[in-house]
């Protein structure tokens, strides 16, 4: 799962990737950043928790293509980028 959400304080978008690890327990925040960096999007910060075969990562990004609020068509794109590559590697 990835859900997505615009944050007009520091001009980012914020997306929370849940995902069960089940037996690839390696490469999910590569996997992650891959698509952002992919997708042209660039991480400001990122917060990275796992508790047993469950990531809960947040990431903070800027869309230099869309300064701004990007269109919520570019964010659902990204958003359905970042769940393919976790889902298909």
């Amino acid at each position: 799962m990835c859900f997505q959400q615009y944050d007009p304080i520091p001009a980012a978008i914020r997306y929370v990737v849940i995902h069960r690890q089940g037996s690839r327990r390696v490469g999910i925040f590569a996997r992650v950043a891959g698509a952002f960096m992919s997708s042209g999007i660039d991480i400001l910060r990122a917060e990275i928790v796992t508790v047993g075969d469950v990531v809960w990562d947040e990431f903070w990004v800027a869309d230099p293509d869309y300064p701004g609020q990007p269109p919520a068509e570019r964010i659902e794109s990204v958003a359905h980028r970042v769940t393919d590559l976790l889902d298909n590697p």
